[in-house]
């Protein structure tokens, strides 16, 4: 046991405690114990260096201090150069696998990464994304995507490189942080949906140009599938004898016998992609024949410049397909708003909130039923 630190009068840093024992002694007085202290990743760290009749001296626990202090330095220097060269891809890696080491549920964003940021920016360091790199991403996105989905991939990028800061692994100002970027706003209301005879002019061109797109665009207006799950569909996702159609991390859901044969006719084994890129690779994007086939249908300008002006919730893209779904099964009366968020697998009741003003009803009646829904008072609606 020993006394209360005591600090030296002549090392920053080195303290010492005299011993309680009385038959420990050095040197004719009692016998004194050296430590020092220094910061470590912001925290204060005690050392305790040895006792005197060790051989040890206050001279020797500050030596011992300096070099700690210059081991310490050289570390820093060595995870500056490191996060100098951390790029995005090995920030995402690490922040997937910290997820999944958490229990959390990592799929849909390592997916939504794969599929919209790896091969773009992945391969730059973290410290040479800029703002201009955010951007182009997410005009590039948002030709074919719903504001939502872009939303959700900057948060997913925002997040892994928070985790490399939390993980010590990079620092600086985060090029995918809020205060940085002008985020694109989810504008649902007014969102625009095909009318049955501009969906069966797209279908007819889109068979003359590629039967495979066809079927995929056929697909999300039959089931409302997301392009990112019409892509990971397989071989084993469809149960031909059953007429159920299996949804990567959703479940089953029994589907038009029509939409059975369509999948079943390609013939794909368990494990191949039913819609294939080159080689039987897994799809990645929708073909650009998707937006050329909607300008020559005038859904959409000519113009590029005219294209880019356009207020985003009268663009016609893939996701459309999704919307027209759910806006005709809306009007049609047959679906409450809960049954419509099922069929839909939304999240959130809010976000099934935009076809509340197309299923016939008061609209004072939806109004009231969605605060209900909100409050969880009322599972299931009826209009």
């Amino acid at each position: 046991m020993a006394h209360k630190r005591v600090k030296s009068s002549r090392f920053p840093g080195v303290y010492w405690r005299e011993t309680t024992d009385p038959k420990r002694r050095h040197n004719g007085r009692p016998d004194r114990c050296y430590d020092y202290c220094l910061r470590e990743a912001g925290k204060l760290k005690w050392v305790a260096v040895g006792w005197a009749s060790e051989g040890f001296s206050e001279q020797k626990a500050a030596n011992m201090r300096r070099e700690a202090l210059e081991n310490l330095a050289r570390g820093d220097e060595v995870r500056k150069e490191q996060a100098a060269t951390l790029t995005l891809n090995a920030a995402a890696t690490a922040y997937f696998e910290w997820m999944e080491g958490e229990g959390k549920h990592v799929k849909q964003e390592r997916n939504r990464y794969d599929v919209h940021v790896r091969d773009v920016l992945g391969h730059l360091p973290v410290s040479t994304v800029s703002t201009a790199h955010v951007d182009s991403l997410k005009k590039r996105m948002l030709k074919t995507h719903a504001p939502a989905t872009v939303l959700k991939v900057l948060a997913t990028c925002r997040a892994l490189v928070n985790h490399a800061v939390r993980d010590g692994k990079w620092e600086g100002v985060n090029p995918f942080g809020r205060d940085r970027l002008k985020m694109p706003r989810p504008q649902n209301k007014g969102e625009r949906f095909l009318t049955p005879e501009e969906a069966r002019a797209l279908l007819e061109t889109l068979e003359k140009r590629s039967p495979q797109l066809h079927d995929m665009a056929w697909l999300s207006l039959k089931t409302g599938l997301r392009s990112t799950e019409i892509f990971r569909l397989t071989g084993a996702d469809v149960d031909a004898r059953g007429g159920v159609l299996w949804v990567t991390e959703k479940g089953g859901r029994r589907v038009a016998p029509d939409v059975i044969r369509m999948l079943a006719g390609y013939g794909r084994s368990a494990g191949e992609y039913i819609f294939q890129a080159r080689g039987g690779a897994k799809l990645k994007q929708i073909s650009d024949t998707f937006e050329r086939v909607c300008i020559e249908l005038k859904f959409m300008p000519e113009d590029p410049e005219e294209r880019a002006a356009m207020d985003t919730r009268k663009k016609v893209w893939f996701h459309t397909l999704r919307h027209t779904f759910a806006s005709w099964l809306a009007q049609s009366g047959t679906v409450t708003l809960q049954e419509l968020r099922d069929i839909m697998r939304h999240e959130s009741i809010t976000m099934t909130e935009r076809y509340a003003h197309l299923i016939p009803g008061k609209a004072e009646t939806k109004t009231a039923l969605i605060g209900n829904i909100l409050a969880g008072e009322e599972k299931e609606p009826r209009l």
